[in-house]
C-alpha cells in the first residue's frame, strides 16, 4: 500500500508538472513576463567564495551532472547578472586585487585566473577570527559571534549554523545554510544574487505567428527601455509548433528603446524586425508608429525577381505564393527607412486568379518600370541619336550604285581605246580598194 502510494504521488508531480509547462506553452502567453525572466542564484553546497572591489561575487560549488559532482565557479555582477559559470578544478577561490581578477586553487596548490592563465599568487586564509576597527567577529563550533576589542558589552550570537568567515574591503562575510552573508556590526544581510534567466525564450511556443505574418499591417513599433526581446529566425521552416531563436545570446534586456518595423502580433507578443533581423517581445513593450510611404515617378511595372512578400522583411515565411517573374505588379510607394529596412521596397498591388488585389512588398531593383503585357511584343522607345533605317534596302541602292559605275567606267574604256585601232590606208591600197566602175 505503501508503495502504491509513493508511485501515485509520483504521477501526480509528474502531471503538475506537465501542466505546468503545457501553461506557458499557451499560445495566449507566448512570451514570457518580465517577472519570469527574474531568477536567484541557488546552490546546492557552497565550498568557497571570494569577493570583488567593484561588488562581483565568485562562487565555487558543487553542481550534479549525470549522477557526478562536478566542481564549479559561478560568477556575479552583484546586480542583476551571471556573468560565467564554468567546471573548473578548483579547490579554493580568492580575489587578486592587485590584478583585479578572481583566482583559484588547485589541490597541488597552484593558482589559476578563471581563465586558465598560472598566476603567481599565495592565496589568503583567514581563519575563525576576524579583527577590524576594534571589532572581532569568530566562529566557534559553527555559531558566529561578534564583539568589540575592548568594552564590558556581552558578544551578539547570530543566530544558524556558519562557516567560511572572510572579510573583503570594509564587509565581513559567512556562509549560512549554503548562502552568502554580510555583516555590519550586528546586524547581517542575505546576499540575494538575482539574475536574469535567458533560458524561458528558449522554446517559444509559435502560435499563429506563420499564419498572421500574410495578414499584414505596415506600421514601425517603438520598444521601450529596459525591455526583454529575443532575436528569432523566422526564416527556419523545420518547425511549425516553436520559434526557434538567433544567435549566441537570442535575449537580452534592452539599454535603450528600439525602433522596428512590426510585422505581426499573437498572444502576448509582437514580432518585430531591425535591418534585416527579426525580434519578440512583449506587446506591452511596443507603442505603434504609423507610416507611409513616398510617391514613386512610375505607377506600374513588371516583377524582375522571382518573389514578392507580405510585408517589406525578406524571408520563407513571408513569401507570396504563385508569382513571379513577368507579373504585372501596380506600384503604390516607396519605403525608404534605412535606419530600420536593410534595404528600400515598393509597395505594391497584384490581382490573383480570383480577381481579387492584394498588397506586396519588393526590394528595389526587382522591379521594372517598362511593362510587358501576355502575348504582346514589348513597346519599344526608339533612341534619339540611334538610326534605326531598312538596312536590306541600303545594300540595294549601294550596289546599284557600284554597278552603274562599273558600267560607265566601261563605256569610257571602250571609246577611248576604239579609234587607235583603225589602220592608215596608202594611196595604192586605196586604189585597190575602190570598185572597178568608178576607175576612168
Amino acid at each position: 500500500m505503501k508503495k502504491f502510494a509513493v508511485t501515485a504521488l509520483c504521477i501526480l508531480a509528474a502531471l503538475t508538472a506537465a501542466g505546468g509547462a503545457a501553461a506557458f506553452a499557451d499560445t495566449a502567453e507566448p512570451y514570457p513576463t518580465d517577472e519570469m525572466f527574474e531568477a536567484e542564484l541557488e546552490f546546492v553546497s557552497v565550498t568557497d567564495y571570494a569577493v570583488s572591489a567593484d561588488g562581483e561575487y565568485a562562487f565555487l560549488h558543487d553542481v550534479i551532472t549525470e549522477g557526478e559532482s562536478v566542481s564549479t565557479v559561478t560568477v556575479h555582477d552583484g546586480k542583476h547578472e551571471k556573468l560565467s559559470e564554468k567546471a573548473l578544478p578548483a579547490v579554493a577561490l580568492d580575489y587578486d586585487a592587485e590584478d583585479g581578477e578572481f583566482v583559484y586553487g588547485d589541490v597541488e596548490g597552484n593558482v589559476f585566473t578563471l581563465d586558465g592563465k598560472a598566476v603567481d599568487y599565495t592565496l589568503k586564509t583567514f581563519g575563525d577570527t576576524i579583527t577590524f576597527d576594534g571589532k572581532i567577529y569568530y566562529l566557534n563550533d559553527g555559531k558566529l559571534s561578534y564583539t568589540y576589542a575592548q568594552g564590558d558589552e556581552a558578544p551578539h550570537h547570530f543566530e544558524g549554523e556558519y562557516s567560511l568567515l572572510k572579510k573583503y574591503g570594509d564587509l565581513v562575510y559567512a556562509v549560512k545554510d549554503n548562502r552568502l552573508y554580510s555583516f555590519e556590526q550586528a546586524a547581517e544581510t542575505p546576499i540575494a544574487l538575482k539574475y536574469y534567466d535567458y533560458t524561458l525564450a528558449e522554446n517559444i511556443p509559435a502560435g499563429l505567428i506563420f499564419d498572421n505574418l500574410k495578414d499584414y499591417r505596415l506600421k514601425f513599433v517603438n520598444v521601450a527601455a529596459q525591455s526583454f526581446v529575443t532575436e528569432i529566425d523566422l526564416d527556419d521552416v523545420s518547425s511549425d509548433s516553436v520559434i526557434k531563436t538567433a544567435g549566441e545570446n537570442p535575449t537580452r534586456k534592452t539599454v535603450s528603446g528600439m525602433r522596428g518595423l512590426f510585422l505581426c502580433e499573437y498572444g502576448n507578443a509582437t514580432v518585430f524586425s531591425v535591418k534585416g533581423k527579426s525580434y519578440i517581445t512583449l506587446t506591452s513593450n511596443c507603442t505603434p508608429e504609423y507610416i507611409a510611404g513616398e510617391e514613386t515617378d512610375f505607377e506600374s511595372g513588371t516583377l524582375t525577381g522571382s518573389k514578392v512578400y507580405t510585408c517589406p522583411f525578406v524571408c520563407r515565411r513571408t513569401e507570396v505564393e504563385n508569382i513571379s517573374a513577368g507579373q504585372y505588379l501596380k506600384v503604390k510607394s516607396i519605403l525608404n527607412f534605412g535606419d530600420v529596412l536593410n534595404a528600400a521596397y515598393y509597395e505594391v498591388e497584384y490581382t490573383d486568379g480570383d480577381s481579387v488585389t492584394h498588397t506586396a512588398y519588393v526590394a528595389e531593383g526587382f522591379l521594372s518600370k517598362q511593362v510587358f503585357e501576355d502575348n504582346k511584343k514589348p513597346v519599344e522607345v526608339p533612341d534619339e541619336n540611334e538610326s534605326h533605317g531598312n538596312n536590306v534596302r541600303t545594300v540595294v541602292l549601294i550596289m546599284l550604285v557600284v554597278i552603274l559605275v562599273l558600267i560607265a567606267a566601261g563605256y569610257l574604256v571602250y571609246v577611248i581605246t576604239g579609234g587607235k585601232k583603225k589602220k592608215k590606208t596608202t594611196p595604192d591600197e586605196e586604189e585597190k580598194q575602190t570598185p572597178p566602175e568608178e576607175k576612168e
